[in-house]
């Protein structure tokens, strides 16, 4: 059997080694790639004004990644009583490690509908001034 991999370059070579170790033999074919974006250093200011209970939606591993280094490089903290939301469990997992608030998740399917559903149901975003 072979396993054609896609998926950014780093995630494909961490699932073809563990796909080696199981004797499987695999190929990366890398078409997506993330950067850094040009808005990148105002992030840092639009997330130093947030109101309280305000909500931050991560939709990838990237962005919490890009994200939280520009914080570091500005050392800038998250303010309190944010709400933290990701599109799936493994980016929660990942963000539970840098932010000291609960982080929740679509846990019926892992997709941004569902997670707007979530928040529609729990009225976290009615009446919101953004």
């Amino acid at each position: 059997m072979n396993i054609l991999i896609v998926r950014p370059i780093l995630d494909a070579k961490i699932l073809m080694k563990k796909f080696l170790k199981k004797g499987i033999k695999s190929h990366i074919f890398p078409i997506i790639s993330f950067k850094k974006g040009k808005e990148i250093n105002i992030l840092p200011k639009i997330i130093k004004n947030l109101p309280q209970k305000s909500i931050i939606i991560f939709v990838s591993k990237q962005a919490i990644k890009y994200t939280l280094s520009i914080l570091q490089e500005k050392k800038i903290k998250f303010p309190k009583k944010l709400y933290f939301y990701t599109i799936g469990y493994h980016s929660s997992l990942i963000l539970k490690k840098y932010v000291p608030y609960p982080v929740k998740y679509p846990k019926k399917k892992e997709n941004s509908e569902e997670l707007l559903k979530i928040l529609i149901l729990k009225k976290n975003i009615k009446k919101k001034k953004y």
